[in-house]
């Protein structure tokens, strides 16, 4: 893959798009549908590919990168190891977010439901929305009352009283609502938020993120000058929160985000806090300087609250027949479909547990290239490590124009121990087209329910037409396809 600003990323999606060399907005609506003739393509590319063409083995590559640096003659080709039988892509990205709009606009939920986020402007619908990244660990959120506490202490400081007890005292507050909340004690080592309303200093927001060990300042608008005030503040902010070595950035919201947000006034505050994490934390979009929050946005975070709450309830009234109507959406497949198969694979992680799941992939794979009829396969995996601990992976087979694609899809939560299994699924025959894309856990039921998301993966693949990339987007997004299948409101 090339990595250079205008050139974002190559893309053959010959499926049903013909040949993409690039996202650009050129490109994006005029597809070279076909490998033959003549291809046109950026200079970047034509740079790459003639020092590819340049290396004496170039043939026996099967992908590369290309390095660039200041001059053509400085930047170099680097090969990919051979040993790698893949590369792993992250599916849900800002470019494709799109995805989750078009396919619940498209529904008799989203044409009959208007949205009424307001009625999530609490700081309970906060947690909910991103409880499973704060069982990760990786996220937790502060609410007014602490930072109205802390501006309360600041303002005493400036006016040159001892406030040494007071801030101590808050700290202290602070660890304890966390391991009330979290039962655990290691407040600090996760992303920590601190909403503010009504600051003089202007920023609505402060993000800490450890890992990258930075401070983020979100502001309303461009605060243009920098307060003495603010230095003082960040100053003890810092020593309290102990990342004095963090770096400070600040991100604005942009006039039009300014606008969406004052349209939900009067009051808004807990759905300006929670759209401003959204976008940061649960659609893990890039930090810049300036923040696009509109009406695709606000309508993402009200199906993704509204539709977890009502399946939430479905399943808490009758699991099982959740789970039956589901796995009778695979029954059917298999008893009924010639061109579709279905396949659930669990067995325990070990030694043996290994040797099986490779023997039937092998088998599953095999049985797919010398059935003529058969287009799709649907394959879920899970392994079980312990009885609350489970690898899961979904793998879609399809035939298309004469090709064959193999697509998995699983969490990047699993870190190394999916190079193991990715590498007894994947294979190196040259028949299959392999693509492996992993994402971040917003959810339980990709890892918890194996048959409910193959049933709906299924569905939103055979019954909606929609590509394979963009059923799981829209699965891994949230509960929202779930339960609009289940309950028959797509």
């Amino acid at each position: 893959m090339i990595n250079q600003s205008k050139l974002i990323k190559i893309n053959f999606d010959i499926e049903t798009e013909g040949l993409i060399l690039c996202k650009c907005q050129s490109c994006r609506k005029n597809p070279i549908k076909t490998i033959t003739d003549y291809i046109h393509f950026h200079e970047p590319f034509y740079e790459a590919l003639n020092k590819f063409n340049k290396l004496d083995h170039f043939t026996q590559l099967q992908k590369f990168s290309y390095i660039f640096k200041q001059t053509e003659e400085q930047s170099f080709v680097e090969q990919s190891n051979s040993s790698d039988l893949y590369f792993e892509q992250i599916l849900i990205t800002s470019e494709n977010l799109y995805l989750i709009n078009k396919y619940t606009k498209a529904t008799q939920y989203a044409k009959n439901t208007p949205i009424q986020i307001q009625e999530f402007n609490t700081y309970q619908h906060i947690v909910q929305l991103f409880e499973e990244f704060i069982l990760q660990d990786k996220v937790y959120f502060l609410d007014f009352y602490e930072t109205n506490q802390f501006m309360i202490i600041f303002g005493k400081l400036l006016f040159e009283e001892n406030t040494l007890d007071d801030f101590d005292e808050l700290n202290k507050h602070i660890q304890i609502r966390f391991q009330q909340k979290t039962q655990r004690i290691n407040f600090c080592q996760q992303r920590n938020f601190f909403p503010f309303e009504d600051n003089p200093l202007l920023f609505y927001l402060i993000e800490k993120d450890p890992i990258q060990k930075q401070i983020v300042l979100y502001y309303d608008e461009d605060p243009k000058e920098i307060q003495i005030e603010l230095n003082l503040f960040l100053n003890i902010f810092q020593q309290i929160f102990q990342c004095e070595d963090f770096q400070i950035f600040r991100a604005i919201l942009n006039s039009k985000s300014n606008q969406k947000l004052d349209s939900f006034k009067p009051n808004c505050k807990y759905f300006k806090y929670m759209l401003t994490v959204f976008i940061m934390i649960y659609e893990q979009q890039t930090l810049q300087e300036y923040i696009m929050i509109n009406d695709e946005t606000s309508a993402r975070a009200f199906w993704t609250l509204h539709q977890a709450n009502e399946f939430s309830i479905q399943l808490q009234i009758n699991k099982q027949y959740v789970k039956t109507t589901f796995v009778e959406m695979l029954e059917q497949a298999q008893n009924k479909s010639t061109t579709v198969t279905i396949a659930i694979i669990e067995e325990p992680y070990s030694y043996q547990g290994i040797l099986n799941l490779s023997q039937q992939i092998s088998d599953i794979q095999y049985y797919f290239r010398s059935n003529k009829i058969i287009k799709h396969s649907f394959i879920s995996i899970v392994l079980t490590i312990q009885q609350q601990q489970r690898l899961n992976f979904y793998v879609h087979l399809q035939k298309s124009s004469q090709l064959h694609f193999l697509k998995i899809y699983t969490l990047s939560n699993y870190e190394e121990l999916n190079q193991q299994i990715l590498k007894v699924i994947l294979n190196d025959d040259g028949i299959f087209i392999q693509q492996v894309y992993i994402d971040v856990s917003r959810h339980n039921m990709f890892q918890e329910y194996s048959e409910i998301t193959l049933g709906a993966f299924y569905h939103l693949v055979i019954k909606k037409n929609l590509k394979s990339e963009e059923a799981m987007t829209n699965l891994i997004y949230s509960l929202i396809p779930y339960s609009l299948i289940f309950t028959q409101l797509e």
